[in-house]
């Protein structure tokens, strides 16, 4: 090594030698003292191969696949000594393993809930005092812990005892929880709307969850009331309710006033697996259509419809509203989800993937005004990536019909676009990427398909994140016209998710028209929402 001083200009520059060496290689791997886990089992849990190029990082994370193999067992106090013989430029590995006796788990003691009942903590985790001690269960309890979304951090504290056993402290870090809220969003169909709530997800502690909402706005006004109970009678199935009251006036057109109220069952399943849940549901509702804009009135009769690719074709429904001449008509629908939600977290989710398909049927036996079904499948993805970041695809289908040629509510028709709940595609208004008449009146579809691709790279673990985007979909008038990978209006952009105490998660998303929609213009859109969560 040497430097070389400047005095001219006050600096000096060191000069180091390096010598790499030569180039080494994992070679073979060999185990002894191993009776509880096969040699083959031990061989799949290495992160390395055979002649690969070695890897210190590669054999440190081996090393904790070895531990964790063993404490999966229940034996925690196993010991596994490695020793190297170098042959040329390859190593050789071979590991002893003195594994000792299983721990059993003496207690389960829950610490740090200052609200949650214990309770409610313990009945969502598999481990039980008199356990072999398992990684797996361990991991899994936390996870679902933390999926209540009642706790900031859950950590596990495992302590050993002189017999060989093990006690298990479960620390939890309360999050604040019931929350009066105020604020305002933006949409582009809505505009600016207000809105007043109280939120209790942790209602006494108990794990049950009591909302009520009022939104306030020159385009939209709602109030609504609802209350869960995760746990009813001490199973783990979920009774649920609400009732809620709403006026919409869509795209200058005409109002929609729904009126109406729900109930819902929830089952945790074992079958395929306990990630699975099955919801039931019943809503009965009462839909009116009012306020018809002059336009409105004159577009009403158009029989021929525009897609979004310009074509024009007979629409396969009632055009007009006015049809109903402005009186209540009532909804009365059941519907049946299945889910399996695996992810890790309940906001934020940086790994796993939630599958969930809803069928509902209205009308019929049920009664009620309009006759029809309707199929929903979802599936988001969460890929973990270095330095925290993540990878999370989505997808969504949805499907439409009416019983024997009925008439389709028009709030019920699919219209993805911006922000909307039937599909995110950013960069266009929201609701607009649906059939239209000839006349420029949104139709809504009889179809759906929206996909959803983020790159996630938080600044504030569980906190903030920011996040680049790209999106496609669109809606159809019927199935048969379903494209699911051509044809689709697509957009890309950055954005960010906040969470602000007393309001929730607050997004911003500035999402680019790639293409040109009927009727709206290419390039940049914002876009703002907020939500409780999830």
């Amino acid at each position: 090594d040497s430097f070389v001083v400047d005095t001219a200009r006050n600096r000096m520059t060191i000069y180091i030698e390096m010598y790499e060496g030569p180039r080494y290689y994992f070679g073979t791997t060999t185990f002894t003292g191993n009776s509880l886990i096969s040699s083959d089992k031990l061989h799949r849990a290495l992160k390395y191969t055979p002649g690969a190029v070695f890897n210190q990082e590669k054999y440190e994370e081996s090393m904790q696949e070895l531990y964790g193999a063993y404490q999966e067992e229940g034996y925690l106090r196993a010991r596994i000594m490695d020793t190297r013989q170098t042959r040329d430029s390859t190593i050789d590995f071979a590991y002893d393993i003195v594994e000792g006796l299983p721990s059993q788990i003496r207690l389960v003691e829950i610490s740090g809930n200052t609200k949650t009942k214990d309770k409610v903590i313990r009945r969502e985790m598999i481990v039980r005092p008199g356990q072999t001690f398992r990684r797996s269960y361990l991991m899994r309890s936390l996870r679902d812990v933390m999926q209540l979304n009642f706790f900031g951090n859950v950590v596990p504290d495992v302590r050993d005892l002189p017999s060989g056993d093990v006690d298990l402290i479960i620390k939890v870090e309360e999050k604040t929880t019931g929350q009066v809220s105020a604020g305002a969003g933006y949409s582009g169909q809505d505009k600016l709307v207000g809105n007043l709530g109280l939120g209790i997800p942790n209602f006494r502690g108990m794990g049950q969850s009591f909302n009520i909402s009022v939104d306030f706005g020159s385009r939209r006004n709602s109030v609504s009331l609802g209350f869960t109970e995760p746990w009813f009678f001490g199973t783990p199935t979920l009774v649920g309710s609400e009732i809620y009251s709403l006026n919409r006036v869509w795209y200058s057109d005409f109002t929609e006033g729904r009126r109406g109220g729900a109930l819902r069952l929830g089952r945790r399943l074992r079958w395929p697996d306990t990630y699975s849940r099955i919801y039931w549901r019943y809503r009965l509702e009462d839909v009116r259509y009012y306020d018809f804009s002059d336009d409105y009135r004159l577009q009403s009769g158009d029989s021929i419809i525009v897609n979004n690719d310009g074509s024009t074709s007979y629409i396969p429904y009632s055009s007009s509203l006015l049809t109903y001449g402005e009186r209540w008509m009532r909804t009365s629908a059941m519907s049946l989800t299945l889910e399996r939600d695996s992810r890790d977290l309940p906001m934020f989710a940086t790994s796993g993937a939630r599958v969930a398909y809803t069928g509902e049927l209205a009308g019929g036996i049920l009664g009620g005004s309009w006759k029809y079904y309707k199929h929903l499948a979802t599936a988001d993805r969460y890929i973990p990536l270095k330095g925290g970041l993540a990878l999370v695809g989505r997808a969504k289908f949805g499907y439409i019909s009416a019983n024997k040629n009925a008439d389709i509510p028009y709030a019920e028709r699919f219209a993805p676009g911006g922000v909307d709940y039937d599909g995110t595609v950013r960069g266009y208004p929201d609701a607009s990427l649906s059939p239209r008449s000839v006349n420029n009146t949104y139709l809504g579809g009889m179809a759906e398909v929206v996909y959803n691709l983020e790159l996630q790279v938080p600044v504030m673990k569980n906190q903030m994140y920011l996040l680049a985007f790209a999106d496609a979909g669109r809606a159809w008038q019927s199935k048969r016209e379903i494209k699911l990978f051509s044809g689709l209006y697509r957009g890309v952009g950055v954005g960010f998710r906040m969470v602000v105490p007393g309001v929730g998660v607050i997004g911003f998303d500035f999402g680019n028209a790639l293409d040109q929609a009927p009727g709206e213009k290419k390039g940049w859109r914002a876009h703002f929402q907020v939500s409780q969560g999830g």
